[in-house]
């Protein structure tokens, strides 16, 4: 199997045991990424210090998920550039969830290597 359709699978089977064991509120999961939407990072970003947990835990999701992938997903991008991805994108999709954002990039970054 092809690197890139190993990771884009990994993700994509993890998605579906997230999105499974959020139906059954049998997981907790934890952080600012995790139940803020896109519109609380737009709002946050421009009033409120309260962004930098959503920030830390973007890039820690970012870093997290290529080191659990053994992929550097991260190649070329410094922590602004990963925020500016994440601006753009609540700004297009202020309902997601900010974890949707992290995610839409990760898999964006996965897809291009």
């Amino acid at each position: 199997m092809k690197p890139k359709t190993l990771v884009v699978s990994l993700i994509a089977v993890l998605l579906c045991v997230a999105a499974n064991a959020n139906a059954r509120d049998t997981v907790e999961q934890l952080g600012k990424g995790v139940g803020s939407t896109c519109g609380t990072w737009t709002a946050e970003r421009k009033t409120s210090t309260q962004w930098f947990s959503a920030a830390n835990w973007v890039l820690g999701f970012m870093s997290g998920a290529a080191s659990a992938l053994d992929r550097d997903l991260l190649d070329g991008l410094d922590s602004n550039a990963v925020l500016g991805w994440m601006d753009n994108y609540c700004r297009a999709h202020p309902l997601d969830q900010i974890a949707d954002g992290a995610t839409s990039l990760l898999e964006t970054r996965a897809n291009a290597r």
